[in-house]
């Protein structure tokens, strides 16, 4: 008993002085997590941040507009729209100089005020500290199997001075820096063929983007398109797609496994005729022609031929809805133009893929801030603006009505109980 008295005093003895290291080890953590940042800011090699001033303030807010009259094309919209976009940038100009002491986070809180005015007519705003390390994130997949359409994103996120900008925005304290940092993983993504009738097959993608270039080459053994087809009249597919940043999903995984014949994809873009837009084009391998307002208009073709093709000869349905953007949206209108799919739904989002890169990044001189706008819009055959206005769908569904359910409805099926 002496023994097992004595054992059992050793233990808490032990315990309580692990307790104690641990606590210590702790508090010295959570203190070296708080002090950290000040000291940070104040010993590292970040001059340019401790010195902005108004003067170099100024010289970032005239750059973003100076560059934007030359190379932004939506002036139009966002006179549509019934902004006077002179008047309301005085006004923030003139936020600016008369802070009596302003800093870069200042400056952000400003410039971020400034163009939520426009509510993001053509992609324009300023790069949040949370979209910055999202953007890190975004795979080397990606970056080089679209090296073209990155090339900005790689140069400000490669950028020193624009690392050292967006990790001084961030550090309140390095937990909340940490967890921002982890926050961003691509979004899950899942596929599922679901039959619904002896007729009807239905297809869903959540993340498409993510999804089927995550495959690579082992997509093509893969249940995704060894399904059986044949037996099926209706195929409809019901992507989830806000996200993507590229067409190659839906051409290359969708277009070319059903397809029974070549298909060709075009797509016009409006684009102005400054110095980053033209070099923008060139880059990416453009036509484009002058046209009498000044602008150009950019021409883009591109063949889909069948590869590992079912040579499906049922009806494809795409649906789409308001939450519906990117390269979604630029499949609902080639759909459109070709017939290769009936669009069931409702106006998409406006914010379809232009062709020409992912949206222009451009750095501010002085802060080391980024700010980002489309080069280009999409007009389709008819001459209507597809970038803001949205795709309208071949079948109109009801705001209130489940697409899904409309489109079987439409095929004179039952409709199902769940959320499409």
């Amino acid at each position: 008993m002496e023994e097992n008295g004595k054992e059992q005093s050793e233990f808490k003895t032990a315990w309580t002085k692990f307790l104690k290291f641990a606590s210590l080890v702790l508090t010295v953590v959570i203190v070296g997590l708080q002090l950290f940042p000040p000291l940070y800011n104040k010993f590292s090699n970040t001059s340019y941040i401790k010195e902005f001033n108004k003067v170099q303030a100024l010289e970032d807010f005239d750059f973003m507009w100076g560059e934007l009259e030359e190379n932004y094309p939506f002036f139009d919209e966002i006179q549509d729209a019934g902004l006077n976009y002179k008047e309301i940038n005085k006004i923030y100009r003139d936020k600016i100089e008369n802070e009596d002491r302003i800093n870069i986070k200042k400056f952000y809180s400003i410039v971020k005020e400034n163009l939520d005015v426009y509510g993001g007519i053509g992609d324009l705003e300023i790069v949040s500290k949370e979209y910055f390390y999202a953007m890190e994130n975004i795979g080397s997949y990606d970056i080089i199997y679209n090296e073209k359409y990155y090339s900005d994103l790689s140069e400000v996120v490669n950028s020193e001075k624009t690392n050292k900008t967006y990790f001084h925005m961030s550090m309140n304290n390095l937990l909340s820096y940490f967890r921002m940092r982890q926050g961003f993983n691509s979004s899950s993504a899942s596929f599922g063929w679901s039959k619904h009738s002896e007729d009807t097959l239905v297809l869903n993608i959540e993340n498409p983007h993510q999804f089927l270039d995550g495959f690579s080459e082992d997509i093509y053994g893969s249940e995704y398109l060894t399904y059986d087809l044949h037996d099926y009249k209706n195929i409809i597919i019901n992507l989830k797609d806000n996200n993507s940043s590229s067409n190659s999903y839906w051409t290359d995984f969708l277009v070319s496994p059903l397809a029974n014949r070549e298909y060709e994809y075009n797509l016009n873009v409006i684009a102005k005729d400054g110095e980053i837009a033209e070099e923008k084009i060139q880059k990416m391998d453009r036509k484009k022609e002058k046209l009498p307002s000044g602008d150009y208009l950019v021409s883009i073709s591109e063949k889909i031929e069948p590869y590992n093709s079912q040579n499906y000869m049922g009806n494809i349905y795409l649906l789409v809805d308001e939450k519906s953007s990117n390269g979604l949206e630029n499949f609902a209108q080639f759909c459109k133009d070709t017939g290769f799919a009936t669009v069931i739904g409702r106006h998409t989002k406006g914010e379809p893929l232009d062709g020409l890169g992912y949206p222009r990044l451009s750095i501010f001189p002085n802060s080391g801030l980024i700010f980002q706008y489309k080069l280009g819009k999409i007009v389709d055959s008819s001459g209507e603006y597809i970038t803001n206005n949205g795709v309208t769908p071949d079948v109109l569904v009801g705001d209130e009505e489940i697409v899904l359910n409309a489109a079987l409805r439409y095929l004179g099926e039952e409709p199902v109980a769940t959320q499409q």
